[in-house]
């Protein structure tokens, strides 16, 4: 008898809801859509751009690491192109960010910290295995994270300098790839 109530009672309660939901629903939905669809894409490109910035220190701090740890001078010079072309990208970045009134990031964020913390207990070839692994991979989420931001982006400044940057994204990912085929040979076992 109490599981029948219990159940009477739930169905009561889901009908309920299903009635208030409808009863409350905005007059002019289609208007809220356009709304909710204009606030979204600013989210997103406000989005983009700290996410551009949050990856533009993280390659800055992995690459400081990479020159005190590399036993390749292939790695090195790697690293030093994408450290000059990193701190190039985040103060092309920084107009970007004062118009979204979004905080440019201070140091590494979490995401990155987790390969940083992996890396930073590796030396040598067993470093430099482990660098461009990361490094090719990250490379290659940077190339799809800018061509969507340049294709789909609704704000001329965010999709002009995602269209700008892309090239140089492109050609990092291509020259990780190239060291990492060098110098890879096993790959080093991935973070725990």
């Amino acid at each position: 008898m109490k599981k029948v109530l219990l159940f009477t009672l739930c169905g009561c309660v889901a009908a309920s809801s299903a009635t208030f939901a409808q009863s409350t629903r905005p007059r002019y939905a289609s208007r809220d859509k356009t709304a909710i669809a204009e606030s979204r894409t600013l989210m997103d490109d406000r989005a983009f751009v700290l996410s551009a910035a949050q990856g533009g220190i993280a390659t800055i701090e992995l690459g400081r690491l990479a020159l005190t740890r590399a036993a390749s001078a292939d790695v090195r010079q790697f690293t030093q192109s994408v450290i000059q072309a990193s701190e190039k990208m985040n103060e092309e970045l920084k107009p970007l960010l004062e118009v979204r009134d979004v905080p440019a990031p201070g140091a590494i964020d979490s995401r990155h910290k987790v390969s940083y913390d992996w890396l930073s207990k590796l030396t040598g070839s067993d470093f430099d295995r482990a660098y461009m692994t990361v490094m090719t991979a990250k490379h290659a989420n940077d190339v799809t994270f800018f061509q969507h931001a340049a294709a789909v982006s609704k704000q001329p400044d965010v999709q002009a300098w995602a269209a700008k940057t892309l090239p140089a994204i492109k050609q990092h990912h291509t020259m990780a790839r190239e060291v990492g085929d060098k110098i890879v040979g096993v790959p080093a076992t991935a973070p725990k």
